[in-house]
């Protein structure tokens, strides 16, 4: 029984690793899609999922996430950026809403046509997730302590 819980474990092991491992190879469609979106990408790691493949690369100076249906259809990407890059009207927004804060882990996000930016905010003892858009529309996601 011992024998049988290890291996188990051992196989389980061995199926996550490999179904969540970077892939040197990754489909020829996604693989093409890639290079015809992104030519001047370097740093290229391909992770493939089962439903989607992840690709993370340095391009223009940013580091970016990729995600691509296994057809070669781009679904959105991210990239984190620094707070002076926010649109004026999302860095009005946030400054009116949360004076004197602390802003930090911004990432923009750009799916299916729409660009925002998610970022931290540590304001009046609490941290928050904050969505932004960027013409200043801006929703808390989440509210924690410190």
């Amino acid at each position: 029984m011992k024998k049988i819980f290890i291996g188990l474990t051992v196989l389980a092991g061995f199926v996550t690793t490999m179904a969540f491992a970077q892939s040197a190879d990754p489909n020829p469609s996604v693989l093409h899609a890639f290079q015809t979106d992104f030519k001047e990408a370097t740093n290229v790691e391909w992770q493939e999922r089962p439903d989607f493949a992840k690709v993370h690369f340095n391009f223009n100076g940013s580091q970016v996430e990729a995600f691509y249906q296994l057809d070669g259809q781009l679904i959105g990407t991210a990239r984190t950026i620094v707070f002076d890059q926010l649109p004026l009207a999302a860095v009005k927004a946030i400054q009116t809403r949360f004076p004197e804060a602390t802003y930090y882990n911004i990432t923009e996000y750009s799916k299916d046509g729409e660009l925002f930016y998610m970022l931290t905010v540590e304001h009046r003892s609490k941290k928050l997730s904050v969505r932004l858009s960027s013409t200043g529309e801006l929703t808390v996601e989440k509210k924690t302590s410190l």
